[in-house]
């Protein structure tokens, strides 16, 4: 679990520069220590990789916000989709309200791999598509 942990932390950080994506956590993620985490950082590559796989959106969040339907229904889909792009319809939503829903809907099993505010989209990944040497 610590091993999961570390690896998304280091994701985090390494995201931390694309697309104006900054995890609300990333400071509790900079005090541990990733040393011992190998090579499990992937390239700006493979995320675009990531982004690219979800051939539409599978979940919408209108303008309420999230719901406990939304989080029933990506915890169902996460079973089915390695990857789901989230589309989100507000206009022109900043960086800490993306980051704050991509929180909000992330459950168990589950690694935000990205938001991007200009295109309102959340990418979320299951986290058994990272293995000990980066993307599977």
């Amino acid at each position: 679990m610590m091993k999961l942990l570390k690896l998304c932390c280091v994701l985090f950080l390494k995201l931390s520069c694309l697309d104006g994506f900054v995890p609300s956590h990333s400071t509790k993620c900079q005090s541990l220590s990733c040393s011992s985490v190998e090579n499990v950082e992937p390239s700006a590559n493979q995320i675009e990789e990531l982004w690219r796989r979800p051939k539409r959106e599978l979940l919408k969040v209108g303008k309420n916000g999230i719901t406990s339907k939304h989080v029933r229904s990506l915890s169902e889909l996460i079973k089915h989709h390695s990857v789901i792009r989230i589309k989100v319809n507000l206009i022109e939503p900043s960086i800490e309200d993306m980051n704050k829903m991509a929180d909000e809907l992330v459950g168990e099993d589950m690694v935000v791999v990205g938001v991007r505010p200009s295109s309102r989209l959340i990418l979320i990944a299951h986290s058994s598509i990272f293995n000990g040497k980066g993307l599977k």
